[in-house]
């Protein structure tokens, strides 16, 4: 190879239901990124949205999961995650660019996402609201006590 080209950073696939159990503790994995509320969400969102996941050599290396919208050509990030050992790698990257060409191509024409407001404070949570906003998110709203008292959220949204 040369210019240093690693060549595909990993394969991404449909997400099955068998995978639910590793990609759940892969999210816990996370250093504390989700509290125990968060991780009952999770658990939630892996069983029933339809998802991607990114592998390499059938070792999971993070996954995407979405809802349709409200009909009017809306979709919601409902979890992106990549292991803690993968990150900056472009795993996120191959992840989203899968997930949007798949809603692109069933005439989605927007996806929102969701931080907790706390990115403030907290590291992991800013470096998830930058990695969005270079993908070109733009933040819409802080929802005031969205998940909770105390548990606000900050909505993304970006066109596909």
């Amino acid at each position: 190879m040369t210019g240093g080209n690693p060549g595909p950073v990993c394969a991404v696939r449909e997400k099955f239901p068998g995978d639910a159990e590793a990609l759940v503790a892969l999210a816990r994995g996370l250093g504390g990124a989700f509290d125990a509320a968060a991780l009952a969400r999770l658990a939630r969102d892996v069983a029933d949205h339809a998802g991607l996941v990114a592998e390499r050599s059938g070792t999971h290396l993070g996954f995407a999961t979405w809802a349709t919208g409200d009909g009017a050509g809306s979709s919601e990030l409902t979890c992106l995650a990549v292991a803690d050992a993968h990150q900056r790698r472009g795993v996120g990257t191959v992840l989203c660019e899968a997930l949007e060409e798949r809603l692109r191509s069933r005439g989605v024409r927007s996806l929102e996402a969701s931080l907790p407001a706390a990115w403030v404070i907290r590291p992991d949570l800013e470096r998830a609201r930058r990695f969005l906003l270079a993908r070109g998110f733009r933040e819409v709203r802080v929802d005031v006590g969205h998940w909770g008292p105390e548990n606000d959220r900050l909505l993304l949204r970006r066109g596909l």
